[in-house]
């Protein structure tokens, strides 16, 4: 896939919104915590405003999404990437899935900046 060849660090993210049919706010506002890797399943129960605010879901609704073969094993990876530099770090891990160097949710414009970038690629 050019996504995980051209942006590796964004590869995940942008396989959730083509497998697990994810709003980027829903992406951005996952958590570890929303992971289910035994039953295969992640758990959508909020978004991530523009504004870094977190909301209910576009339908105001808790929902449940089969993860991929290939989902399942590419979260597993960022996964064990980040305890791996949280440890060399000596610093806990962030709760987010998705996070930038601070720990905090991923900015929308730098998510699009990543996505356009990608399309002049493709």
């Amino acid at each position: 896939m050019t996504a995980q060849k051209e942006d590796p660090a964004y590869y995940t993210f942008f396989l959730l919104l083509a497998r697990a049919c994810f709003r980027p706010g829903g992406v951005r506002a996952l958590k570890w915590s929303n992971v289910d890797f035994a039953g295969r399943k992640l758990t959508v129960a909020h978004s991530l405003s523009e504004q870094a605010e977190i909301e209910e879901t576009k339908t105001s609704t808790t929902r449940h999404v089969d993860m991929s073969q290939e989902l399942s094993e590419a979260l597993t990876r960022r996964l064990s990437d980040r305890a791996r530099t949280n440890a060399k770090l000596g610093a806990d891990p962030p709760e987010w899935v998705f996070h930038n160097r601070r720990g905090n949710p991923l900015d929308n414009g730098r998510v699009r900046k990543h996505f356009q970038r990608l399309l002049r690629v493709c």
